[in-house]
């Protein structure tokens, strides 16, 4: 079953939101679905900076609820509209009450109220999916490396189904995707997304340095105060980079000799310049071949392609682009692997017999080994740059253009 069935329109069923009581002694919120009343449970499963969210007893509904004024209700007409672009019209129901007036408010008076603001709250309500956030799934499988690359592959492959639908989520933190008992990957908390036809959702991260590495340099609002940075599709790369990056300092998983690819493309994805960082289909096929290679052997097929779209301003990658991409790192490891000998002399030099040790080794080695050493590191080099630069087909990422309105 499509994941976006399991978002089936909420649109038909006729529901009523009633908000608990103010007061010392508050009774359940209520809401009401094709003329059933169902409470509310007290206990939170998850609270952001906008709301809170709770589960509806005896349904697979969830709530988000939260105060509604004019710094939050961009980001929740964003969550409405991405949610329903992505999962569906009707896939998620909005409901808006007056504090005030104690009665619930047509959502078209909606942008006049919070313009005069009146203190408002919204609810909005969807399907629950059964299952854990990614970041608990991973450390869960933190022992097991094929279950963590396949969570690695499922959540890149949700990302470039976004894109392909024209959407940048713009927070894709492991917070925000649900993985269920079959290790399906859900992604939700739509708030910060965009469009590639306007400027990127900017982050205020002014005194929050830690919270703000994790969103690409161009959108944080305390390098840019003044300019909004233009909306790619590497931006949301840039965070899952980095969410990968951070999973995988509490394991030892990727160490094998053969995973060097992967940390060489987390380094690029976390690149401060745009063009350095790979395509999503790049990291799929790496981490997928990571997969295939790990015991029990097996075979895993990358389903999705970036699809072709109407663009505006095609972006062509192109093997001298390839070659400024994956050239830097392939020599910086060569000339590191050069100098490890070399180095280590320098390290060890002022530690009295050991010194002498490497002194007499150095004098001992033959020019021609040396000299064999540099031939054997340039054919690496000029291998490595032969497959990921010119081996590579030249492609073409194009932009889809929307609005959100």
């Amino acid at each position: 079953m499509s994941q976006r069935k399991i978002f089936e329109s909420l649109g038909d069923q006729k529901i009523h939101y009633t908000p608990q009581l103010t007061g010392r002694k508050r009774a359940p919120s209520i809401i009401t679905i094709d003329e059933k009343d169902y409470s509310v449970e007290s206990d939170n499963i998850g609270a952001g900076k906008h709301g809170a969210v709770s589960v509806i007893t005896g349904t697979n509904l969830l709530r988000k609820k939260g105060y509604l004024d004019k710094t939050n209700y961009t980001n929740i007409q964003r969550e409405i509209f991405f949610h329903e672009k992505y999962y569906g019209s009707g896939s998620i129901v909005a409901k808006y009450f007056s504090d005030a007036k104690k009665e619930e408010v047509p959502a078209k008076e909606i942008k006049q109220r919070v313009a005069e603001e009146e203190a408002l709250t919204y609810c909005l309500i969807r399907k629950n999916i059964t299952g854990d956030r990614l970041y608990k799934k991973l450390e869960q499988y933190k022992s097991h490396r094929k279950r963590t690359l396949l969570l690695y592959l499922r959540t890149a492959e949700k990302l470039l189904d976004l894109h392909n639908h024209g959407i940048i989520h713009g927070d894709p933190h492991f917070n925000n995707f649900i993985v269920d008992e079959e290790d399906n990957v859900f992604v939700i908390d739509f708030g910060c997304s965009y469009t590639l036809s306007e400027s990127a959702t900017m982050i205020s991260d002014e005194g929050k340095e830690a919270k703000g590495k994790a969103f690409a340099p161009e959108r944080r609002r305390s390098l840019y105060p003044k300019n909004n940075a233009s909306a790619d599709v590497t931006q949301d790369t840039y965070t899952y980079g980095f969410c990968v990056a951070s999973t995988l300092q509490k394991t030892n998983l990727l160490s094998e000799p053969n995973d060097a690819n992967i940390h060489v493309l987390l380094s690029l994805m976390q690149s401060s310049e745009l063009h350095r960082r790979p395509p999503l289909e790049k990291i799929i096929g790496i981490l997928a071949s990571a997969y295939n290679k790990t015991q029990p052997q097996t075979t895993y097929v990358p389903e999705l392609k970036s699809e072709q779209l109407s663009t505006d301003k095609p972006t062509v990658t192109t093997c001298k682009s390839r070659i400024k991409t994956y050239a830097p790192p392939l020599i910086c490891t060569t000339l590191s692997s050069m100098g490890l000998f070399a180095s280590t002399h320098l390290t060890i030099s002022g530690l009295g017999k050991v010194y002498g040790i490497v002194t007499t080794l150095c004098a001992h080695i033959p020019v021609g080994g040396w000299v064999l050493l540099l031939c054997l590191s340039v054919i690496w080099l000029g291998r490595n740059i032969y497959v990921n630069c010119i081996s590579s087909p030249n492609s073409e990422t194009q932009r889809p253009a929307f609005q959100f309105t």
